[in-house]
């Protein structure tokens, strides 16, 4: 072993963040179970729409005779019997009417809140009904099929380390059973006042039995 730690170093996930709404509003539908494994995209929560639903359905139906008004704009245009302030205002409006729209579309899909990653989900901290101002928590979504551990060895020995070497880290969970991985990146400078080295290393944990802040030894 070359370098035999007894320093503890907390492990992290492949990804892992709080699931927050941007918009404010009351909760419609939950979509998951405290503790599910979820894929990307898949819909986790959503909340009431209706209204934002209903301006754009109306802003939608306006759409064909704005844009109808727009052509016979453009060709009375061409034949000189209109002015072109009279485009001008045509043109306007249907612009006016497509940013209504697509700022009404992307306002209703911030109330429907996915998953940005595959992974596990936590403890729900909402519930139905319930009103939700922006950027409230609703859960912790967190990929843990590989885990990160960062670690520091002193620049004297930064020689006999290579990206891709294995290692294995202890955890007092299972104190007998080493998990193996390896190094996935060094940093390409030392610590000017401690003269160390920051390493990250990659543990696979398929069977899932590494979890984010556990303290391990390298």
């Amino acid at each position: 072993t070359l370098f035999p730690y007894t320093t503890l170093f907390r492990s992290e996930p492949n990804q892992g963040l709080d699931i927050s709404n941007e918009t404010a509003g009351k909760v419609k539908a939950i979509k998951f179970e405290s503790g599910q494994l979820v894929k990307s995209g898949d819909l986790l929560l959503n909340l009431d729409a209706s209204v934002e639903e209903a301006n754009l359905k109306a802003s939608q139906g306006r759409m064909p005779a704005t844009k109808a008004n727009l052509d016979r704009m453009r060709s009375l245009y061409a034949k000189g019997t209109v002015s072109k302030g009279n485009l001008d205002d045509a043109e306007a409006d249907y612009l006016q009417l497509a940013g209504q729209i697509e700022s009404l579309q992307a306002t209703i899909d911030r109330m429907y809140i996915r998953a940005p990653f595959s992974g596990q989900v936590g403890i729900r901290n909402v519930y139905l009904g319930q009103y939700l101002q922006a950027g409230t928590n609703i859960v912790r979504l967190e990929d843990t099929s590989v885990m990160k551990i960062r670690f520091t060895i002193p620049q004297t020995e930064i020689s006999k380390l290579k990206i891709g070497q294995t290692l294995h880290i202890f955890v007092d969970a299972y104190p007998q059973r080493p998990f193996k991985g390896t190094i996935a990146a060094i940093e390409p400078i030392v610590k000017q006042l401690s003269g160390v080295v920051e390493v990250q290393a990659a543990i696979p944990n398929a069977e899932g039995q590494l979890r984010s802040g556990m303290y391990a030894k390298v």
